[in-house]
């Protein structure tokens, strides 16, 4: 049998005509399309789909990985490249969070990792301001089980539902079952699940275990042929979820395609050896072509170990059987795949582009028309955007109790929105929040992007991303970095050679994506309800007080009252304010730069000018003043309204120094 994929010119009826009799499910169940995610574990970034994610590191030390090719020059993963030139690309996709279970969450609810019920539980129980992302923190329990998630709202809407492959999303102990992690799983809303690894592989259970695609990929099968013992099998006509998440090729790809196929399962050993047509299974005839020999001819492809490669063909074959029983069953141009990465590699635990960057595929035959190739959207999407994106295609309307709120936005129209000025305002006034422990990230647009925290740094460290900015760990104080991801361009672009992420100090810029990023923090803190009703985005009004520094290329500055960081930013005009060295008036002008302090002495002076831009302010000593040092500068700032504030600075450094105010001012 020959692989066609037939594609039906686009016979896209509006949206909301299409899904209309969704709400009676049952008996129209077959208007609902079907939905597939795919999320291999650690695949690279390649630079044919598209801008290779910038990193903070010195130019020409980042090379963007090419696409794989066989002796005859082609593609080594056709099946994705047909997905992606049949499909959507999306040009400038990413994880929510740089983690494999943190990311993964993202997903399955459409919210950020830091809503967690989890999350939020052991913040409280350990009395943290904010919830801390990570691994241990970060589960799908509690009503993020119960409710909250794909399963769960696509099993209410009359979608039978499937899990199969990586999870990393329960708490599991050494002495569990593996019937027990499947009772995990499907308690989350799947009616089916199997093939499951609760974990990496060498954290599962204490069992030591090996990729084995050719079995998840059989679980998978079975599933869209109702060819399985489970909740709602019978219901041959409705739709499905699947949530399909290959292992590879997070480590020891070469040393389990040399295994055998039935052995070093989180199951045990198999009974026989996995049936799957265009892999164990000749597509065409129909005869067994057995586990080793299919294994082989993946080894033999590839041509060389190269784990990565290894697994993206390995990837790509389990995608093509999947695809051949869709077309099988007549099912293809009514499935939604989504192919994604769960996080990036290049710079994985770190806010920057390298963690955070994926790649990410739609192919819908019956929404997007296949037939025009290389289908882009330039805009920024997230992890926590498939929710609602898929609520929407699917009909699962506000006025349906199992429809819940989410932090993404659905994408499901303006990708194919024709006004070019609607598509540049939504995508400029559109900001995504990244999370990761404590640090958190801001990109508003393609190319302002604020980070925030001491964990990112470090590990930039760790991998060798050697940054030409300040990246020192100062006592574990919190960073901050701006960003320029267009690089002073309108769009991000990077050569493939250069991928050095661009710094900012644009003083507004940085101020509107702290602004952002504090509101935020402030709606997801877990002491409070949790709010999904404020839109955290470039128009909120900035306060000094509640929103503390604006972000850039931040300095350690030490103060007389408090020790904090602070932002250095363009040269401005100023003359609000009156300057003395001994009396002798500082002339307009040589205020070279002001600085916003992050935290205010206390609440009270806070709460007292809250309406106030507080300010500190650097000068640059010329030599007008020879031997400043031990000298005491006197600042008095008048406001519109009269009140007066003063402050002054011990002079400490000598002709050409840098001075900053030592105090926040007070009345």
């Amino acid at each position: 049998m020959k692989m066609r994929f037939p594609v039906d010119a686009l016979h896209l009826l509006p949206m909301v005509t299409m899904l209309a009799a969704s709400s009676g499910i049952r008996g129209v169940a077959a208007s609902l399309p079907n939905i597939i995610i795919v999320q291999p574990d650690d695949l690279p970034f390649y630079k044919e789909w598209g801008s290779p994610p910038k990193n903070p590191i010195e130019p020409g030390d980042n090379q963007a990985v090419n696409l794989p090719l066989d002796i005859l020059g082609e593609p080594l993963a056709p099946t994705l490249e047909m997905i992606r030139e049949g499909g959507l690309q999306m040009m400038q996709a990413y994880a929510s969070s740089p983690q494999c279970g943190t990311s993964r969450f993202s997903t399955m609810t459409g919210r950020v990792a830091s809503r967690a019920d989890s999350a939020i539980a052991f913040a409280l129980a350990t009395n943290l301001r904010n919830t801390k992302v990570q691994i241990s923190t970060v589960k799908l329990g509690g009503e993020d089980c119960s409710s909250y998630n794909l399963a769960q709202a696509f099993s209410s809407h009359g979608y039978r539902t499937a899990m199969t492959g990586k999870w990393h999303l329960s708490k599991t102990e050494a002495n569990e079952t593996y019937e027990e992690h499947v009772a995990m799983v499907e308690e989350c809303g799947f009616d089916y699940a199997d093939a499951v690894y609760m974990e990496n592989l060498f954290e599962n259970a204490g069992i030591d275990t090996l990729h084995n695609l050719e079995w998840v990929t059989e679980t998978a099968i079975k599933f869209m042929q109702n060819n399985y013992e489970g909740a709602n099998s019978t219901r041959d006509d409705d739709p499905f979820f699947l949530y399909l998440n290959p292992t590879v090729p997070h480590g020891l790809v070469l040393e389990s395609l040399e295994s055998n196929c039935t052995s070093g399962t989180p199951a045990g050993d198999l009974d026989k050896e996995p049936k799957v047509a265009g892999m164990t299974v000749d597509a065409d005839t129909g005869e067994r072509v057995g586990c080793r020999k299919y294994r082989k001819s993946v080894i033999d492809r590839v041509g060389n170990n190269d784990e990565d490669t290894l697994g993206l063909v390995w990837v790509d074959d389990m995608i093509k059987s999947v695809m051949l029983e869709l077309e099988r069953s007549g099912k293809l141009n009514n499935t939604i795949i989504i192919f994604q990465e769960d996080h990036g590699t290049e710079a994985k635990s770190t806010l920057f582009e390298g963690g955070l960057r994926i790649p990410q595929f739609i192919y819908y035959p019956d929404y997007f028309d296949t037939e025009t190739p290389d289908k882009k959207y330039y805009g920024p999407v997230s992890t926590i955007d498939i929710a609602p994106t898929l609520f929407e295609i699917a009909g699962i309307t506000e006025d349906m109790d199992y429809h819940y709120a989410t932090d993404g936005m659905s994408w499901a129209s303006i990708v194919k929105e024709e006004d070019e000025d609607i598509v540049t305002d939504y995508i400029d006034n559109r900001c995504l929040v990244f999370e990761h422990i404590s640090d958190r990230a801001i990109l508003c647009g393609k190319c302002g992007k604020f980070i925030s925290g001491s964990t990112t740094p470090t590990q930039a460290e760790k991998y060798g991303l050697v940054s030409n900015i300040n990246m020192t760990n100062m006592t574990g104080a919190p960073q901050r970095f701006l960003f320029d991801l267009c690089n002073g361009t309108d769009e991000y672009v990077t050569d493939g050679i250069s991928l050095e992420e661009t710094t900012s100090s644009d003083f507004m810029v940085g101020k509107t994506l702290n602004s952002v990023k504090s509101c935020w923090i402030e709606k997801t803190q877990p002491s409070v309800e949790q709010d999904y009703e404020t839109q955290c985005s470039t128009s909120r009004s900035f306060n000094a007080c509640t929103d503390g520094i604006p972000g850039g290329v931040w300095v350690p500055q030490t103060h007389s009252s408090l020790s904090e960081y602070a932002i250095e930013f363009e040269k401005q005009e100023t003359e609000d304010f009156n300057a003395t060295i001994e009396g002798t008036p500082v002339v307009s002008g040589s205020i070279d730069h002001i600085w916003y302090p992050i935290d205010m002495v206390t609440n009270a002076t806070c709460a007292s000018v809250r309406a106030v831009e507080l300010k500190y302010i650097e000068l640059v000593l010329d030599n007008s003043f020879p031997n400043h040092k031990g000298l005491t500068v006197e600042i008095k700032q008048t406001l519109s309204d009269g009140t007066v504030y003063f402050g002054s600075l011990s002079i400490q450094g000598a002709d050409g120094d840098v001075m900053t105010y030592s105090a926040p001012w007070i009345e």
